[in-house]
């Protein structure tokens, strides 16, 4: 007796594994929000310890500061050259906390990216097709997200410091790398809408 193995077509494959990778994303969510809320947990105990507890390394370069600033229980977290300033040897905890705020904040960025990626999958699979107005507007939301990761790393948290009194003023609007990809997710949201279009025509005209 022979047997036929049934071959599936090229559009099944693709919604198989559109399937299977929206699966995963709801998976690395929900993951993310528990790591999240455990790394806010976290944050407060640690703002809750002695300041005794904490140590600042300033390295001096060329006028400007490179810092690690660590905890007792061996947590430790590294400043980019010209963030802190000399005054930030006094402030180890502040600095501290400022880091995880920092690292809060993007892990904040990660868990709405993800979430957007199983809302553009969820669309997909109720739909049949990526090429939805609302999936444009998620992946222009995830390039502007990539944007603002950005800039809170080289502009706000520089901010943050030098208002707080431990900075040492370098202050960058924007990495070019970030604003690159960034602009490259936003403008692949407008060719997602684009074929949302033609999508809406081809559909009328059936």
């Amino acid at each position: 007796m022979n047997l036929t193995k049934r071959r599936e077509s090229p559009g099944n494959i693709v919604k198989t594994r559109c399937s299977e990778i929206g699966m995963a994303c709801r998976i690395l969510f929900w993951i993310s929000v528990l790591v999240l809320v455990a790394a806010a947990v976290w944050g407060i105990y640690m703002g809750t310890r002695s300041s005794d507890a904490f140590w600042i390394i300033l390295t001096d370069v060329e006028g400007e500061f490179h810092g690690i600033v660590a905890s007792g229980q061996g947590q430790s977290a590294v400043f980019a050259r010209g963030v802190l300033g000399e005054s930030a040897r006094e402030q180890p905890k502040l600095c501290f906390m400022i880091a995880v705020a920092e690292m809060l904040m993007n892990m904040l960025i990660g868990v709405c990216i993800l979430g957007m990626l199983r809302i553009i999958f969820q669309n997909i699979e109720k739909t049949e097709t990526p090429f939805l107005p609302e999936n444009a507007r998620v992946v222009r939301r995830i390039g502007l997200l990539l944007i603002l990761y950005s800039f809170i790393h080289k502009c706000v948290i520089p901010l943050v410091c030098l208002a707080l009194g431990v900075g040492g003023g370098n202050i960058n609007v924007i990495d070019i790398n970030s604003l690159l990809l960034g602009g490259l997710v936003v403008s692949l949201s407008y060719m997602f809408e684009y074929g949302s279009v033609l999508q809406k025509e081809a559909d009328e005209t059936l």
